[in-house]
């Protein structure tokens, strides 16, 4: 019964469908991911314990190698030199610079293309500052009795320096928003994560990749066949079906049974 209902009207209507599925392929199929490299991210939690920054200690796989925020100098542990630096001068240690300064100038702001705003040191949160020796130098009382600028590192609070580091969860991109809303998030494709946590109504996040799964071999070649060979066998079908329809005019004397 089935088979006598498929008339060559309807066999033709449906061959169209199929031709259009075909020949739209290339665009339905591409969040399938078929064929494509997948990006893995997740997020670990950063807490304030005490007078420091840290991931959440209760984390089974802590990302060591994720410094906490690119605004947050030895945050991560591979960071030896800026850790040995930093502290030294968290032990009552200056560092001379080869700058120099009016002391009435104020308070030096130093530059502007600073590798860091803050610095963890021996279980703090400091903030580089930038210090003067009380007296004149004698070389250079000629240049209105300037001082030599000494860097140091001075206590800052920690929740209001993450506060300070972290950005909204609204001005990352949605697949950096999903990891850090839910844990884990994929896309195709390399996405640009903040190097620093994402702040959301739940707590602070850093954000990482993962990992990236590479497309299996069937998956690759059955992606292929969908963005290339669908659409050429779906305008063969509908160049075929081109053929197969006529287009007549009856005017209204046809339909009276006069001329047309």
């Amino acid at each position: 019964m089935a088979a006598r209902s498929l008339t060559p009207a309807r066999r033709d209507a449906l061959t169209c469908v199929f031709a259009l599925v075909l020949l739209t392929a290339p665009l339905w199929s591409l969040p399938l991911d078929f064929g494509e490299q997948v990006h893995e991210y997740e997020r670990a939690e950063v807490t304030v314990n005490g007078s420091t920054i840290e991931y959440a200690p209760e984390l089974e796989d802590t990302p060591y190698q994720v410094p906490i925020s690119d605004e947050i100098g030895c945050s991560a542990y591979d960071d030896l030199r800026v850790c040995a630096f930093e502290s030294y001068l968290a032990t009552n240690h200056t560092v001379p610079t080869d700058w120099q300064a009016s002391p009435e100038s104020g308070e030096f702001a130093g530059p502007a293309d600073e590798r860091y705003r803050y610095a963890r040191v021996e279980g703090r949160i400091y903030e580089p500052i930038y210090t003067t020796t009380p007296s004149p130098e004698p070389e250079n009382a000629s240049d209105g009795s300037l001082v030599r600028i000494y860097l140091d590192l001075e206590p800052v609070d920690p929740r209001e320096t993450l506060a300070a580091v972290s950005v909204d969860a609204a001005d990352v991109p949605p697949t950096v928003r999903r990891a850090a809303w839910t844990g884990s998030a994929n896309h195709t494709g390399s996405v640009e994560v903040p190097e620093t946590p994402v702040r959301t109504s739940t707590g602070y996040y850093r954000v990482f990749e993962a990992g990236v799964n590479e497309p299996s071999v069937l998956t690759g070649f059955f992606g292929l066949l969908l963005r290339f060979f669908a659409p050429v066998v779906g305008l063969g079908l509908l160049v075929g079906l081109r053929e197969r329809f006529q287009l007549r005019h009856v005017s209204k004397m046809d339909e009276r049974g006069g001329e047309n």
